[in-house]
């Protein structure tokens, strides 16, 4: 049985070196970029929690449901990412075909220096190819902390950001321009537009409206060159007209969200922009705390815009399509911001951790109790005290995707211990809740844009991987069929030997 075991042994050490070359376990990371095409969401660059710097492009396929404590990533290709990049941004072509990864801090593949010779790369989905466009027009500087979106006509529309002049102390320069990348022509413009201008910005989030308009929330500010950088109140939301290349400011109103930068946001379908996350910065320093309340929705349906907060009990009668508020009895619980909540089958929302808030500030102090139950089985809601759970944690430096009902949060840094967080939480928008496992519908993902009329041809990555599986396949039952025909000859030849020996015959 020699030559089967070694057959075994050839197979087994074959199919590992394929699943170590398909399958990877990325390091954690924040201040990355993420996208989603085809049912895949595509990590891109980020600062990691190693010190060695990484260039691969790995993606987690969003066809098949999971949990986020067993998450298959997948390499696309050895190649990776034509520079390390964090802090920088990417946007997707409308036709999903193009990503354009522009500006932050890159790191040269080959030297591992600072190199800003390339502002612009990008990477074809259809051949899996990273290229250099060349670009013509005005001239761009180094940016970070910036977010990109592009229009109907394939423009892409970049505002401030900041420069890095001193890639020693990190000391540099805050922008409040507007630089549109034109995707047809690959041509960088500078618009010239002299009323309403916004203070220098950066780290903000940035969503297009159907009608056009961007919206800007948060991030930091400087009022004058040399002074220090102050928090945006995120009740003052900035807006620029994309046809008529104008700005204009609109107050927003309803529940009170703190000022934070390093946070995400999503366009829903039907005109909310979610945010989660992030961090508060003062006297020209960033400080790690965590803000109130981690996850909000703004109402852009609305003039103005209205936030509202997702951790408020509220009632909402589906079938009358109205709201109520009930006064919860029992034990008592304390007032908290940053904690989670789940609903269990048996009509519990489970309810744990958070910290204090008094006095315009964070009071990094428990709460009590920390891990509580809320039964809506009765009339009014009974708080109960319960034995602690594990949470998800405020983090920073993340991502944010729409795909279907789900924010998909990835990646990021943990307030509390500055750890770098686990690598995917999920928020079922509809359910108003975190979840531990994601379940894809059968349906197609709903578009947060519009999308062209020019159909998306079959993407050859998908092909590549489905000849890589057939091939896999055909060559373990090739394999496994020497195996059979290996210990069939073996057995034949012992028989024989034992048939045709004098010595063995009685």
């Amino acid at each position: 049985m020699y030559l089967p075991f070694k057959l075994f042994k050839f197979i087994f050490c074959t199919l590992l070196l394929i699943n170590s070359i398909l399958c990877i376990d990325p390091s954690k990371r924040y201040f990355h970029n993420s996208v989603i095409i085809n049912a895949k969401l595509l990590i891109l660059g980020g600062a990691t929690n190693t010190t060695d710097y990484e260039f691969g492009l790995f993606y987690l396929d969003l066809s098949k449901p999971f949990d986020n404590y067993n998450l298959t990533w997948t390499l696309i290709e050895d190649k990776g990412l034509p520079v390390y990049t964090w802090r920088s941004t990417s946007v997707l072509t409308l036709d999903n075909s193009t990503i354009y990864l522009i500006g932050g801090f890159m790191i040269n593949k080959n030297t591992l220096e600072y190199d800003y010779s390339n502002l612009v790369y990008t990477y074809d989905y259809s051949t899996s190819k990273w290229s250099t466009p060349v670009l013509d027009g005005d001239k761009v500087l180094p940016r970070q902390d910036i977010k990109g979106v592009i229009d109907n006509s394939g423009i892409i529309y970049i505002f401030g950001g900041f420069n890095a002049t001193n890639l020693t102390s990190f000391y540099g320069k805050i922008y409040n321009d507007m630089k549109t990348l034109n995707t047809v022509s690959d041509t960088w413009t500078t618009l010239s537009i002299s009323g309403n201008l916004p203070l220098p910005c950066d780290e903000y989030t940035a969503d297009i409206l159907p009608n056009g308009t961007i919206v800007y929330i948060g991030g930091v500010e400087q009022v004058s060159y040399g002074a220090n950088f102050t928090l945006v109140n995120m009740n003052k939301i900035k807006l620029f007209d994309t046809y008529k290349h104008e700005w204009s400011q609109m107050n927003a109103t309803g529940d009170e969200i703190s000022s934070r930068l390093y946070f995400s946001s999503v366009l829903t379908p039907d005109g909310y922009i979610i945010i989660f996350g992030g961090i508060s910065y003062s006297s020209g320093a960033i400080n790690i705390v965590g803000v109130s309340p981690k996850l909000a929705a703004l109402d852009t349906n609305k003039n103005p815009f209205v936030w509202t907060t997702k951790s408020e009990i509220k009632l909402f009668d589906t079938y009358k399509h109205e709201w109520s508020q009930m006064n919860a009895t029992g034990d008592e619980i304390s007032s908290r911001l940053y904690f989670s909540s789940v609903l269990t089958p048996d009509g519990y929302i489970i309810i744990f951790g958070g910290i204090s808030y008094s006095s315009g500030a964070i009071n990094i102090v428990g709460v009590s109790p920390k891990l509580a139950a809320l039964d809506t089985n009765k009339n009014p809601f009974v708080w109960t005290t319960k034995s602690e759970v594990g949470a998800p944690p405020s983090i920073y430096g993340h991502t944010a995707n729409l795909y279907n009902d789900y924010m998909i949060i990835t990646f990021g840094r943990e307030l509390d211990t500055n750890n770098f967080a686990s690598q995917v939480y999920f928020y079922n928008i509809k359910s108003d809740r975190w979840v531990t496992t994601f379940s894809p519908h059968d349906d197609k993902p709903k578009p947060t844009r519009p999308t062209p009329s020019a159909t998306t041809t079959s993407s050859p990555e998908k092909q590549k991987s489905l000849a890589i599986g057939l091939g896999i396949g055909i060559g373990a039952l090739l394999l496994i069929s020497c195996i059979f025909i290996a210990i069939f000859i073996v057995h034949r030849i012992r028989r024989s030997s034992i048939i045709e020996t004098p010595g063995n015959i009685r």
